[in-house]
């Protein structure tokens, strides 16, 4: 078989680099074209998974607006604006051509309130504050006595405070389901959590250490006493190893 010349060589070299020019040129015509084309320009936003965050507000937010070219959309500029906001768990925004965009939010949930001079912040099991009110007017938990001069929406109040306990207190109550079974929690004094019950027991709990397995038994003595129609009017859990519980007559 007789080798290529200089020449055919040379020609083949050619031959690939014109190819390589024209397929460059036509990726830059169609990149061209979808830019400036109104058959790429958005006529949909879908939005999902929003609750307590408003479709207005997560658009105003994103910054995406219709009418806009699909390509000129930076999507994950519009996520990490959508993250910004204090109830923003997590969001995935996605292109649907020719004209569409999604936006699938998942939101932080409210869980406790924590009531600071005057006000009701509400915070979620991580401990990020998420909204403030004036009055109670949610049915969660309220948490009276944390010792904080300023509590900022956005926040993150068991990395700020430095409240590890506590914190154990709140995802060992969520897994268990024992939050939503919970009125009151007073901290005023750490070595002496008292915590009153949607049903009205009053529990003695303690000092915050050991958290993950008081809890638990908290849950396990209610959940027993429930099932087997026992009326409990206090549990006290802060005088040695083995609660003690007061039966109504």
């Amino acid at each position: 078989m007789q080798k290529p010349t200089k020449i055919q060589r040379k020609q083949k070299r050619i031959k690939i680099f014109l190819s390589f020019v024209m397929i460059i040129t036509i990726i830059v015509i169609l990149i061209g074209f979808s830019l400036k084309s109104d058959f790429f320009n958005i006529n949909r936003i879908s939005i999902k998974g929003n609750s307590n965050i408003t479709k207005e507000k997560l658009l105003h937010t994103s910054s995406i607006i219709k009418g806009e070219n699909i390509f000129r959309i930076r999507i994950k500029d519009a996520e990490k604006n959508i993250l910004q906001l204090p109830y923003t768990k997590s969001v995935e925004v996605k292109r649907k051509l020719p004209k569409g965009i999604d936006i699938e939010v998942v939101e932080r949930e409210e869980k406790l309130l924590i009531k600071n001079i005057s006000m009701y912040y509400v915070i979620d099991e991580e401990g990020f504050v998420l909204n403030q009110f004036d009055s109670n007017n949610k049915n969660l938990p309220v948490v009276l006595g944390l010792k904080t001069d300023k509590i900022s929406i956005g926040d993150n109040l068991f990395v700020n405070l430095d409240l590890k306990e506590f914190e154990d207190f709140i995802v060992e109550g969520e897994k268990l389901d024992l939050l939503s079974k919970i009125y009151r929690i007073n901290i005023d004094d750490n070595e002496n959590v008292n915590i009153m019950i949607n049903s009205g027991i009053d529990v003695a709990f303690g000092a915050l250490d050991n958290v993950k397995y008081k809890v638990r038994l908290l849950n396990e003595i209610l959940v027993h006493s429930q099932d087997n129609d026992i009326l409990i009017s206090k549990i006290i859990m802060d005088r040695g190893e083995h609660p003690i519980i007061v039966v109504d007559d």
